[in-house]
Protein backbone atom coordinates (compact mmCIF):
# COMPACT_ATOMS: atom_id res chain seq x y z
CA UNK A 1 0.00 0.00 0.00
CA UNK A 2 1.11 3.82 -0.66
CA UNK A 3 1.93 4.94 2.75
CA UNK A 4 0.55 7.93 4.42
CA UNK A 5 -2.99 9.18 5.01
CA UNK A 6 -5.08 8.20 1.61
CA UNK A 7 -6.09 11.77 1.32
CA UNK A 8 -2.83 12.69 0.61
CA UNK A 9 -1.90 10.45 -2.69
CA UNK A 10 -2.72 12.56 -5.78
CA UNK A 11 -3.19 10.35 -9.18
CA UNK A 12 -3.02 12.18 -12.49
CA UNK A 13 -6.00 10.80 -14.78
CA UNK A 14 -4.73 11.60 -18.22
CA UNK A 15 -8.37 11.90 -20.37
CA UNK A 16 -10.59 12.39 -17.99
CA UNK A 17 -13.47 13.29 -19.65
CA UNK A 18 -13.69 9.84 -21.77
CA UNK A 19 -15.72 6.94 -20.52
CA UNK A 20 -12.90 4.96 -18.80
CA UNK A 21 -11.07 8.24 -17.75
CA UNK A 22 -14.47 9.28 -15.75
CA UNK A 23 -14.61 5.72 -14.00
CA UNK A 24 -10.99 6.17 -13.08
CA UNK A 25 -11.33 9.45 -11.73
CA UNK A 26 -14.55 8.75 -9.59
CA UNK A 27 -13.08 5.45 -8.26
CA UNK A 28 -9.88 7.28 -6.67
CA UNK A 29 -12.08 10.24 -5.37
CA UNK A 30 -14.69 7.89 -3.67
CA UNK A 31 -11.73 6.17 -1.78
CA UNK A 32 -10.32 9.54 -0.52
CA UNK A 33 -7.68 10.49 -3.39
CA UNK A 34 -6.65 13.80 -4.31
CA UNK A 35 -7.38 13.27 -8.17
CA UNK A 36 -6.22 15.67 -10.86
CA UNK A 37 -7.46 15.31 -14.88
CA UNK A 38 -6.05 16.36 -18.14
CA UNK A 39 -8.02 16.53 -20.93
CA UNK A 40 -9.40 18.80 -23.93
CA UNK A 41 -12.69 19.10 -22.51
CA UNK A 42 -13.60 20.29 -18.60
CA UNK A 43 -15.00 17.68 -16.56
CA UNK A 44 -17.84 18.85 -14.64
CA UNK A 45 -17.30 16.19 -11.37
CA UNK A 46 -13.83 16.64 -11.32
CA UNK A 47 -12.44 19.67 -9.19
CA UNK A 48 -8.90 19.59 -10.42
CA UNK A 49 -10.01 19.14 -14.04
CA UNK A 50 -7.38 21.01 -16.28
CA UNK A 51 -8.44 22.25 -20.24
CA UNK A 52 -5.70 20.94 -22.91
CA UNK A 53 -6.22 22.61 -26.19
CA UNK A 54 -3.17 20.79 -27.69
CA UNK A 55 -1.90 17.80 -26.25
CA UNK A 56 1.51 17.82 -28.50
CA UNK A 57 2.29 21.60 -27.44
CA UNK A 58 5.48 20.09 -24.91
CA UNK A 59 5.89 23.67 -23.43
CA UNK A 60 2.34 24.03 -22.88
CA UNK A 61 2.36 20.31 -20.89
CA UNK A 62 5.80 20.66 -19.42
CA UNK A 63 4.13 24.04 -17.92
CA UNK A 64 0.77 22.80 -16.45
CA UNK A 65 3.43 20.00 -14.86
CA UNK A 66 4.74 22.16 -13.04
CA UNK A 67 1.90 23.59 -11.97
CA UNK A 68 0.64 20.46 -10.69
CA UNK A 69 3.51 19.71 -8.96
CA UNK A 70 3.63 22.94 -6.83
CA UNK A 71 0.03 22.59 -5.70
CA UNK A 72 -0.02 18.91 -5.39
CA UNK A 73 4.10 18.10 -4.35
CA UNK A 74 3.77 14.62 -5.68
CA UNK A 75 1.99 12.23 -7.99
CA UNK A 76 1.76 9.04 -6.79
CA UNK A 77 -0.04 7.27 -9.83
CA UNK A 78 -0.66 8.23 -13.42
CA UNK A 79 -3.15 6.45 -15.21
CA UNK A 80 -3.17 7.37 -19.38
CA UNK A 81 -6.84 6.75 -20.54
CA UNK A 82 -5.97 8.87 -23.56
CA UNK A 83 -6.92 7.05 -27.00
CA UNK A 84 -9.55 6.04 -29.17
CA UNK A 85 -10.34 2.76 -31.14
CA UNK A 86 -10.94 2.86 -34.53
CA UNK A 87 -10.10 4.37 -37.89
CA UNK A 88 -11.82 6.87 -39.33
CA UNK A 89 -14.10 5.06 -41.66
CA UNK A 90 -14.97 3.19 -38.72
CA UNK A 91 -15.81 5.77 -36.36
CA UNK A 92 -18.78 6.76 -38.69
CA UNK A 93 -20.32 3.69 -38.65
CA UNK A 94 -19.12 1.25 -41.86
CA UNK A 95 -18.18 -1.62 -40.20
CA UNK A 96 -16.52 -3.87 -42.59
CA UNK A 97 -14.56 -1.44 -45.05
CA UNK A 98 -10.93 -2.59 -47.03
CA UNK A 99 -8.45 -0.70 -44.80
CA UNK A 100 -7.17 2.58 -47.71
CA UNK A 101 -5.06 4.70 -45.52
CA UNK A 102 -3.27 6.03 -42.01
CA UNK A 103 -5.85 7.16 -39.78
CA UNK A 104 -3.03 9.85 -38.60
CA UNK A 105 -5.52 11.06 -36.17
CA UNK A 106 -6.00 7.41 -34.22
CA UNK A 107 -2.18 6.84 -34.12
CA UNK A 108 -1.49 10.46 -32.66
CA UNK A 109 -4.20 9.90 -29.88
CA UNK A 110 -3.13 6.19 -29.44
CA UNK A 111 0.53 6.98 -28.92
CA UNK A 112 2.06 9.93 -30.16
CA UNK A 113 0.49 11.98 -27.18
CA UNK A 114 1.15 9.58 -24.60
CA UNK A 115 4.73 9.66 -25.82
CA UNK A 116 4.66 13.12 -24.96
CA UNK A 117 3.16 12.54 -21.19
CA UNK A 118 5.67 10.17 -20.91
CA UNK A 119 8.74 12.40 -21.60
CA UNK A 120 7.24 15.02 -19.57
CA UNK A 121 6.10 12.94 -16.44
CA UNK A 122 8.17 9.99 -15.84
CA UNK A 123 10.87 12.33 -14.78
CA UNK A 124 8.87 13.78 -12.32
CA UNK A 125 8.22 10.26 -11.14
CA UNK A 126 11.76 9.52 -11.40
CA UNK A 127 12.80 12.22 -8.94
CA UNK A 128 10.60 10.95 -6.50
CA UNK A 129 11.81 7.47 -7.22
CA UNK A 130 8.54 6.51 -6.22
CA UNK A 131 5.17 5.72 -8.13
CA UNK A 132 3.06 4.03 -11.38
CA UNK A 133 2.41 4.84 -14.55
CA UNK A 134 -0.29 2.76 -16.07
CA UNK A 135 -0.99 2.82 -19.52
CA UNK A 136 -3.96 1.44 -21.06
CA UNK A 137 -3.68 0.05 -24.08
CA UNK A 138 -5.59 -2.34 -25.83
CA UNK A 139 -6.15 -6.00 -26.41
CA UNK A 140 -5.41 -5.22 -29.95
CA UNK A 141 -1.82 -4.88 -29.33
CA UNK A 142 -1.67 -8.28 -28.51
CA UNK A 143 -4.06 -9.58 -31.33
CA UNK A 144 -4.22 -7.29 -33.93
CA UNK A 145 -7.71 -6.19 -35.29
CA UNK A 146 -8.27 -5.94 -39.33
CA UNK A 147 -11.15 -3.49 -38.86
CA UNK A 148 -8.65 -1.21 -37.33
CA UNK A 149 -5.29 -1.18 -38.54
CA UNK A 150 -4.09 1.89 -37.46
CA UNK A 151 -5.32 1.24 -34.01
CA UNK A 152 -3.89 -2.04 -33.36
CA UNK A 153 -0.53 -0.76 -34.23
CA UNK A 154 -0.60 2.48 -32.28
CA UNK A 155 -2.19 0.22 -29.47
CA UNK A 156 1.18 -2.21 -30.21
CA UNK A 157 3.61 1.23 -30.01
CA UNK A 158 2.50 2.53 -26.67
CA UNK A 159 2.42 -0.82 -24.93
CA UNK A 160 6.33 -1.12 -26.43
CA UNK A 161 6.92 2.40 -25.05
CA UNK A 162 6.05 1.40 -22.01
CA UNK A 163 8.14 -1.76 -21.64
CA UNK A 164 10.98 0.09 -22.71
CA UNK A 165 10.64 2.55 -19.81
CA UNK A 166 9.75 -0.54 -17.77
CA UNK A 167 13.26 -2.19 -18.36
CA UNK A 168 15.23 1.26 -18.61
CA UNK A 169 14.52 1.83 -14.89
CA UNK A 170 13.62 -1.49 -13.31
CA UNK A 171 16.47 -0.45 -10.36
CA UNK A 172 14.18 2.40 -9.20
CA UNK A 173 10.91 2.37 -7.08
CA UNK A 174 8.84 3.46 -10.30
CA UNK A 175 6.42 0.70 -11.86
CA UNK A 176 4.97 0.89 -15.47
CA UNK A 177 1.74 -1.27 -15.65
CA UNK A 178 0.17 -1.93 -19.20
CA UNK A 179 -3.61 -3.09 -18.68
CA UNK A 180 -5.00 -4.63 -22.19
CA UNK A 181 -8.63 -4.85 -21.91
CA UNK A 182 -11.08 -6.39 -24.86
CA UNK A 183 -14.69 -5.56 -24.82
CA UNK A 184 -15.19 -2.79 -23.01
CA UNK A 185 -18.79 -0.71 -23.13
CA UNK A 186 -18.10 2.50 -24.67
CA UNK A 187 -20.05 4.62 -27.46
CA UNK A 188 -18.09 2.18 -30.07
CA UNK A 189 -19.47 -0.78 -29.09
CA UNK A 190 -22.27 -2.06 -31.43
CA UNK A 191 -26.02 -1.71 -30.28
CA UNK A 192 -26.61 -5.08 -31.07
CA UNK A 193 -24.48 -6.50 -28.38
CA UNK A 194 -24.93 -7.41 -24.76
CA UNK A 195 -23.10 -4.84 -23.02
CA UNK A 196 -23.93 -6.16 -19.91
CA UNK A 197 -21.48 -9.17 -20.46
CA UNK A 198 -18.74 -7.18 -21.34
CA UNK A 199 -16.04 -5.37 -19.50
CA UNK A 200 -17.43 -1.93 -17.97
CA UNK A 201 -15.41 0.93 -17.34
CA UNK A 202 -15.76 0.71 -13.95
CA UNK A 203 -14.17 -3.00 -13.86
CA UNK A 204 -10.60 -1.08 -15.80
CA UNK A 205 -11.19 1.59 -12.92
CA UNK A 206 -10.90 -0.65 -9.98
CA UNK A 207 -8.09 -2.61 -11.62
CA UNK A 208 -5.91 0.86 -11.58
CA UNK A 209 -6.60 1.37 -7.97
CA UNK A 210 -5.61 -2.33 -7.31
CA UNK A 211 -2.28 -1.82 -8.98
CA UNK A 212 -1.54 2.57 -7.55
CA UNK A 213 -2.17 0.52 -3.67
CA UNK A 214 -0.04 -2.03 -4.59
CA UNK A 215 3.43 -2.34 -2.69
CA UNK A 216 6.43 -0.21 -5.37
CA UNK A 217 8.46 -3.73 -5.07
CA UNK A 218 5.69 -5.66 -6.97
CA UNK A 219 6.27 -5.41 -10.51
CA UNK A 220 3.56 -6.58 -13.07
CA UNK A 221 3.87 -8.16 -16.65
CA UNK A 222 0.88 -7.11 -19.46
CA UNK A 223 -2.07 -7.24 -18.00
CA UNK A 224 -4.86 -8.91 -20.73
CA UNK A 225 -8.19 -9.20 -19.48
CA UNK A 226 -11.65 -10.08 -21.51
CA UNK A 227 -14.91 -10.42 -20.62
CA UNK A 228 -15.77 -14.15 -19.50
CA UNK A 229 -18.91 -15.10 -21.24
CA UNK A 230 -18.84 -12.62 -24.53
CA UNK A 231 -16.87 -14.13 -27.75
CA UNK A 232 -14.16 -11.37 -28.52
CA UNK A 233 -11.19 -13.70 -30.55
CA UNK A 234 -12.59 -15.44 -33.54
Amino acid sequence: MIEGNPVENHILVLGSTGGVGKSVAAKFIKYGWNVTGLSRRLNQELKNSIVVEDFLNLDLINSIAEGIIKKQGQIHCIVNCIGQWGDQKRTQGEDDFPDTGWDQGVFNSNFIIPDVMFRIFVPILLKQNNGRFITISSVDAKYPNTNSFTSSCSKSAVTTLSNLYKKKYRDTDVNFDVLHPGGVNTGMRKNKEDKSLIIQPEDIASLCYFLANTDKRVSFDEIIFTPKRFQYFK
